[in-house]
């Protein structure tokens, strides 16, 4: 839990999703969502021996605005 929570002070994409999921569902629950996201990443990193690349963080903010302005469009 404590990995997960100094994530929002990382700038990275595990951070955006944190901000992102405490807008929409709570700091609680998105500090939970986050912290099983890199158990998730670990798991697969041990298991299988996948490394993981962090993308950068302005391409998944673009996509994130993306879809906020076409849902604001009303068609």
């Amino acid at each position: 839990m404590q990995l997960a929570a100094s994530t929002q002070l990382i700038v990275n994409v595990l951070a955006l999703l944190c901000r992102r999921l405490s807008a929409r569902i709570g700091k609680a629950k998105a500090v939970t969502a986050t912290a099983r996201k890199i158990a998730i990443l670990f798991y697969n990193a041990m298991r299988f021996g996948m490394v993981y690349q962090d993308p950068r963080a302005d391409h998944f903010e673009q996509k994130y605005r993306g879809r906020v302005v076409k849902g604001c469009i009303v068609g």
